[in-house]
C-alpha cells in the first residue's frame, strides 16, 4: 500500500479500539454514535480496497513460468521429431523452422512461445496422415493442445491484476478524503462538545485515538535522563519500568539519556531503578500529544 494511507490505516484500528472501550458511553449520544457508525463503515471499504491493493501476485508468477515450462517440454517432443523428419526425407525448406533447445524456448518470451507453439500445432494439424512415420503420437498432440490452452488462459491476467489495483487505489484516495472530512469537519467538534469539559478523561483517549502518526516519525512522548545524585555523572544500564504500558526500557548511551515513544494519555507511576543505587518511583500524568521530560537523580545504596 501507498505509505501515505499507512497513517490513516493505523489511526482506524485506533479508532475502533477507542470506539470498543467506550461504546455505551458513546451510542448514549445518538448524533455521535450516528456519524461514527458511518466512519466505521468507510473503514471497511477502505481495508477492502487495501485487500485487493496488496495481494501478492507472486503465486501468479510461479505458475505462469510452470505453464511456460510445460509448454517448451510439450513442444520441443514434436519440434525435433519433425526437425529429424526433415532431415531423413530432405526436407530442408521446413527444417528451420524446428531448430530448437528447450533452453532456447524457454528464453522466449511468453507471448513469441505461445505465438510459436501454436504454428507448430498447425503445421500438425496438416500433416496428421504422416504422425506415424514422424512418430508423434495423440497423446503429444494433446498435450500441446492442452499447454497451449493453459498458457492462452494465463495471459491476459496480468492486464487484469493491474486494473483491479488501479480501481483499488483511486477508491482508498477517495475514502480516506471522505474519512477525514468526516472525522475532522464533524465528529472533532462534535466531541469536543460534548466531552472536553464534561469528560476530559475520554476526550482525551479520543483525540488519541484519531491521531495519525506519519510513517517513521520519531516524535517521543517521554525523554530525560538518569545521573548519580551525588556525583552528577551519568548511570548507565539504569531501568526504566512503566508497567501501566508495559514499557521497561534499558539505557544504553554513555550520557544516560533515554527517548520512549507511544505513551498513551494517562497516569503512569514510572519506577527507575541501577545496580547499586536505590529505586526511585515518579507519576507522570501525560497529556495526549505532548513530549514530557524527567531528569532524574538517583541516590547511591551506602
Amino acid at each position: 500500500m501507498n505509505k501515505k494511507y499507512l497513517a490513516t490505516q493505523n489511526m482506524l484500528f485506533q479508532f475502533n479500539d477507542f470506539i470498543t472501550a467506550h461504546k455505551a458511553e458513546l451510542e448514549s449520544k445518538p448524533v455521535i454514535w450516528e456519524l461514527i457508525q458511518l466512519i466505521l463503515t468507510k473503514s471497511i471499504e477502505f481495508n477492502e480496497a487495501i485487500g485487493v491493493q496488496s495481494i501478492n501476485y507472486g503465486g501468479y508468477t510461479i505458475s505462469k513460468n510452470q505453464k511456460k515450462a510445460m509448454l517448451a517440454i510439450c513442444l520441443i517432443q514434436i519440434i525435433n521429431l519433425l526437425y529429424n523428419d526433415c532431415l531423413k526425407n530432405n526436407k530442408m525448406d521446413d527444417i528451420e523452422n524446428f531448430k530448437s533447445t528447450e533452453g532456447k524456448l524457454l528464453n522466449m518470451s511468453y507471448t513469441n512461445l505461445l505465438k510459436y507453439a501454436m504454428e507448430i500445432a498447425k503445421y500438425c494439424d496438416k500433416h496428421t496422415a504422416d504422425w506415424a512415420a514422424i512418430g508423434i503420437t495423440e497423446a503429444m498432440y494433446t498435450s500441446l493442445g492442452d499447454a497451449i490452452t493453459a498458457m492462452r488462459t494465463y495471459l491476459p491476467l496480468p492486464q487484469e491484476m493491474r486494473k483491479r489495483r488501479e480501481e483499488a487505489t483511486k477508491t482508498i484516495k477517495k475514502i480516506a478524503k471522505d474519512i477525514d472530512v468526516l472525522q475532522t469537519e464533524r465528529l472533532d467538534k462534535l466531541m469536543e462538545s460534548f466531552y472536553k469539559n464534561s469528560n476530559p478523561l475520554l476526550y482525551s483517549a479520543y483525540q488519541q485515538s484519531v491521531r495519525r502518526d506519519k510513517p517513521g516519525s520519531s516524535k517521543m512522548a517521554l525523554v530525560g535522563s538518569v545521573k548519580d545524585k551525588r556525583t552528577n555523572k551519568p548511570i548507565t544500564h539504569a531501568q526504566i519500568l512503566i508497567p501501566k504500558a508495559e514499557i521497561e526500557h534499558i539505557i544504553r548511551g554513555e550520557k544516560g539519556g533515554f527517548r520512549i515513544p507511544n505513551l498513551e494519555a494517562g497516569t503512569f507511576p514510572i519506577e527507575f531503578r541501577a545496580v547499586n543505587y536505590k529505586s526511585q518511583t515518579i507519576t507522570l500524568v501525560h497529556n495526549f500529544g505532548a513530549t514530557d521530560r524527567l531528569d532524574v537523580f538517583l541516590e547511591p545504596q551506602l
